[in-house]
């Protein structure tokens, strides 16, 4: 199903915490599985490793590449491999990964066989107590956001983060940094025109790259980074302007439209109660988004349309003061809002809850220059009975990465991807 280009292991070690001695378990003929995820805050990944137990010898004698080292958990590891591309995922740093757990499948005589997960060093500061977040935070949501890394989690690695729209204050109240960060995401609006009321709603992960904050909408209105075709061709000579092959796929043609409606995905209401007024104000919310990665969007029935299913029910503050401002400034502040409730949450909501409707799953040769929130243009076999006009077919057409797992083994090595997207068809 994959390639059959064997992955380069650079590099593959565990440092013991006891002490300063690092094992070299590449010659454990590891299976890696490496994720990243658009719903995830740190890198996950799982090493299969088989210990013959006369991997390594010296002048004593044979032995084992787990006799140095206990794995109990938190180890450094130190991990870097490339693609048939000559394209490097580099996690070699002291500051990248530490082992989170071990599952010990077979331990005999002389070999043993385990799953040892890593995640990034992040998913371990997140739960120290000197890293909550306490103080009361002000500002844009994506400065709050970096200060949050480079403050709290103190994380040397880069933030690529949108710019946010309004300034807005925040109380910690001792939340976990990745936790913050996560509330913090539907609260963000990116600071372009017209994205008031119609693009509410980021999303906070980590890549190989480093940290990303970045406007769910701004990453569908990006170009597609590559471009893919599935045929039933034995050769490996691909048709013009595409970059590789889909080996299989299986795109999702299931619909759950009670679902979507009970969740608030199209039409939304907001009872607001005003502080400064002292009452309750409604107002309904509709999505107001196009459709950016096809051109079909769903179209509900006529009974339905433009009527709210999702509520809920936020405080509006007096003021959008910031603590510091001058008298007379809090004073020309006074009667606006802190931020526009009345569309955050439920923009938010429907946001994520259409981008993401239409999904599926395809597997690439190995390419570790992929990465989620890319968007790659997928080209399916489709019949004249799937075929639709304007667009083309039914199925292809343009999708953003969700999540994607890098397997490598002894034998073959793929990409797999999960896909997402807003309406059918090709644009």
């Amino acid at each position: 199903m994959g390639s059959k280009v064997a992955v380069k292991f650079n590099k593959f070690e565990v440092t013991a915490n006891e002490s300063s001695i690092s094992v070299d378990l590449s010659g454990g003929t590891p299976i890696v599985q490496y994720y990243e995820s658009i719903f995830m805050p740190y890198i996950v990944v799982d090493f299969s490793i088989i210990d013959s137990g006369d991997t390594l010898s010296d002048k004593n004698g044979s032995y084992g590449l787990l006799s140095n080292i206990k794995l109990q958990g938190s180890e450094v590891v130190k991990f870097s491999m490339e693609d048939g591309n000559g394209t490097t995922l580099d996690l070699s740093s002291d500051k990248d990964l530490r082992v989170a757990n071990t599952n010990y499948l077979y331990e005999g005589f002389k070999s043993t066989s385990l799953v040892m997960t890593a995640v990034s060093k992040e998913a371990y500061d997140n739960t120290l107590a000197d890293t909550r977040c306490k103080k009361n935070y002000s500002g844009t949501v994506s400065d709050i956001v970096t200060d949050i890394l480079s403050n709290n989690l103190e994380t040397g690695k880069t933030l690529e983060s949108d710019s946010t729209y309004t300034l807005q204050q925040f109380l910690g109240n001792n939340r976990k940094p990745f936790d913050m960060i996560l509330d913090l995401q539907r609260f963000a609006i990116p600071a372009t025109s017209g994205s008031t009321g119609n693009k509410a709603g980021f999303l906070f992960y980590e890549t190989s790259d480093g940290y990303k904050f970045k406007s769910l909408d701004g990453l569908f209105e990006k170009q597609p980074v590559k471009r893919f075709i599935e045929n039933k061709e034995a050769t490996r000579i691909l048709p013009p302007r595409y970059d590789g092959k889909i080996y299989s796929s299986v795109i999702k043609k299931s619909s759950d439209a009670l679902a979507q409606m009970d969740e608030g995905a199209y039409n939304g209401s907001i009872w607001t109660f005003d502080e400064k007024e002292g009452q309750y104000v409604k107002r309904d919310v509709t999505s107001q988004g196009k459709p950016t990665a096809g051109w079909a969007p769903v179209t509900l029935n006529k009974e339905l349309q433009n009527k709210p299913t999702g509520e809920s029910h936020i405080v509006k503050p007096k003021t959008r003061t910031m603590p510091g401002d001058p008298v007379d400034l809090q004073v020309a502040k006074g009667n606006e809002e802190n931020f526009p409730t009345e569309v955050l949450i439920e923009q938010t909501k429907q946001t994520f809850r259409t981008k993401m409707g239409i999904s599926g799953e395809i597997v690439i040769s190995a390419d570790f220059s992929l990465h989620p929130g890319d968007m790659i243009e997928c080209t399916f076999p489709e019949g004249n009975a799937q075929r639709s006009v304007p667009g083309g077919t039914f199925q292809s057409g343009i999708y953003m990465i969700a999540e994607l797992c890098h397997y490598c083994d002894a034998v073959q090595t793929f990409t797999a991807l999960h896909i997402v997207r807003d309406a059918y068809g090709e644009k």
